[in-house]
């Protein structure tokens, strides 16, 4: 099964690679690794949650897909910001390093959201799905609220 998922998941990288590739010019290898994980997990956790509202009709081998690339980069959040540094292109706050144990708590939660999203998904269960759904999307909001700098 996870071969499968080699080719859509490596396009994924690729398509984010091209997509990014602008702003990654000038960032530093740990800069430009958070902003590849962030930038997968957004589109992951977009068509993951578009899919699923197809109900019946949700293709979920895509649900799976999105699900497993989601998860992978959520596992790494805490650690992507391990190093401290905020180039020009980045929206990470300076709070990320300053209240780090608030952080990590955020990204836990944010791990266990997505979890509990998958044992829904895994049972069938839509209804379940979808208040986990609302569940990583307040985990992410929280998160981005807190701890992202905020451009007008």
């Amino acid at each position: 099964m996870r071969y499968k998922l080699l080719l859509p998941v490596g396009i994924a990288l690729f398509w984010s690679l091209v997509t990014t590739g602008n702003a990654l010019a000038d960032a530093t290898e740990a800069t430009a690794n958070r902003m590849l994980a962030m930038t997968h997990m957004g589109k992951a956790f977009k068509q993951l949650s578009l899919e699923l509202r197809r109900g019946n009709n949700a293709d979920m081998l895509l649900v799976e897909q999105n699900l497993e690339v989601l998860a992978g980069n959520a596992e790494l959040v805490d650690a992507l910001f391990d190093v401290n540094e905020i180039p020009s292109m980045s929206e990470a706050s300076p709070l990320i390093w300053e209240q780090r144990p608030a952080f990590s708590a955020a990204s836990e939660a944010l791990v266990e959201a997505i979890k509990l999203l998958s044992v829904k998904i895994e049972a069938g269960d839509r209804t379940g799905s979808k208040n986990a759904v609302r569940a990583v999307n307040g985990a992410c909001s929280t998160c981005h609220q807190n701890f992202r700098v905020h451009t007008n």
